[in-house]
């Protein structure tokens, strides 16, 4: 029971820091800083819970027993470190936002994950919740927002969370929209290209590849999207399974009865002498069956995979096609592997390979291959005063604080979505 936990926990670098006899305490966000803590704790928490359901399932077959899990997560300020007593040291977290979360766990029905407001807001649209109303909890003399967790959402990225809220202007890109569509011309004259788009967190770059494919889609472009995810180690070749179920035409939550359909049916058509490959590729995409694999038949099996996916994905029908892969700085070793492989595979065919990462990219392996490097430089101050008056609305009082905005900003215009964003929240 505990392996089952722990190894939720650690998967999404989060950090076991109690066992508590029938349970544990887990922190994500510290002593380990996460950019998207309240994601992973939300995503470990349902692997926990999809795991127990097996496990119990083997008890109750095996022993008559019956097992089932309860979560409780919460989202707050608190004190962490080394708490000491007279005997020992542990690091710990402590505070109201540790009880509330305890709280939570103690009221939630067995097999169900349970959030506070605070939790939910930070990953609504990520997760499908269900609003369970105002409860009322030991130790607290108001009813808390309690909401239930049900899977995930369909929203993927920070960018898709700005849009669904309601999309801000396109400010300041013109010189990078000509860099792109410059290749895009390349694209058309059948000269597949590669390129990378580079900056900061919030500066831009996957607005800018947003707004650029927006307008590839506009002119016929066939278009298929995949990204990087900060806890990209736990989950290998992520991005580019997302990306063969694109190009396939399947949703991420396709069954593998459909997966292994579909497939068969397109590799055996177009690509007979792959049949020998089908299994693995099967086994990519979540559709395998499971089945104990020896270590050199294991490498032959992925050196067919990367072969094939790597002459498949840029091959277009009848379009000319744009395959985006975002937040490269988020993937893990095979999928740069495979992702190598795919760039020396676009220039033979129509297609674009348009890419993003931050400047902390160890890129190296990529410069060779690339067509053009586009930098996203930041705003200036004038353009994000008047992305702030367009999120705050036009009444003449909130002008000075959309030039204040606009100054604290530091040239980022998510930081001006988000500081908005808490402002409206806050009331």
């Amino acid at each position: 029971f505990f392996g089952i936990l722990s190894a939720d926990v650690h998967r999404y670098e989060g950090t076991v820091n109690k066992y508590t006899g029938d349970g544990i305490m887990a922190l994500f966000g510290a002593p380990l800083a996460l950019e998207d803590h309240a994601q992973r704790a939300c995503l470990a928490a349902l692997e926990m819970q999809r795991e127990l359901r097996r496990y119990a399932d083997e008890l109750r077959l095996s022993s008559g027993l019956n097992l089932s899990l309860r979560v409780g997560l919460n989202s707050g300020e608190v004190i962490v470190g080394a708490i000491c007593d007279d005997l020992r040291m542990d690091y710990t977290a402590q505070g109201l936002t540790v009880n509330l979360a305890a709280r939570l766990e103690q009221i939630c029905e067995p097999g169900q994950v349970y959030l506070s407001r605070d939790s939910a807001r930070l990953v609504e649209g990520y997760f499908a919740l269900r609003d369970l109303g105002r409860m009322r909890v030991a130790g607290l003399d108001e009813p808390v927002e309690v909401y239930a967790l049900e899977g995930p959402g369909r929203l993927q990225s920070r960018l898709d969370r700005s849009i669904a809220r309601g999309s801000s202007p396109f400010i300041g890109r013109e010189a990078e929209l000509a860099q792109l569509g410059a290749a895009l011309e390349n694209v058309r004259a059948g000269q597949g290209q590669i390129v990378s788009v580079v900056g900061e967190a919030g500066i831009g770059k996957s607005r800018l590849c947003y707004e650029f494919t927006r307008l590839c889609g506009e002119a016929g472009f066939e278009l298929h999207r995949a990204s990087g995810l900060p806890y990209g180690n736990a989950l290998p070749l992520h991005p580019l399974r997302h990306l063969a179920l694109s190009r396939l035409g399947l949703p991420p939550q396709a069954t593998p009865t459909e997966i292994r359909r579909l497939v068969a049916g397109t590799f055996l058509l177009d690509h007979p002498e792959h049949a020998a490959a089908l299994p693995t590729v099967f086994d990519f995409l979540g559709a395998g069956e499971a089945s104990e694999t020896v270590p050199e038949r294991a490498a032959v099996a992925r050196e067919q995979l990367f072969e094939l996916l790597a002459h498949y994905l840029p091959c277009p029908s009848e379009r000319p096609l744009v395959l985006l892969i975002e937040d490269l700085h988020f993937l893990d070793r095979a999928s740069e592997e495979l992702l190598s492989r795919l760039c020396a595979s676009v220039r033979g065919h129509r297609a674009l390979l348009l890419l993003n990462h931050r400047p902390e990219y160890a890129d190296d392996w990529l410069r060779p291959a690339l067509d053009a490097q586009i930098s996203v430089s930041a705003l200036a101050a004038p353009q994000l005063s008047e992305l702030a008056r367009t999120r705050l609305g036009p009444d003449s009082s909130l002008a000075p604080l959309a030039a204040e905005l606009g100054a604290r900003a530091a040239g980022n215009p998510y930081f001006v979505e988000e500081a908005v964003q808490a402002l409206a929240e806050d009331g």
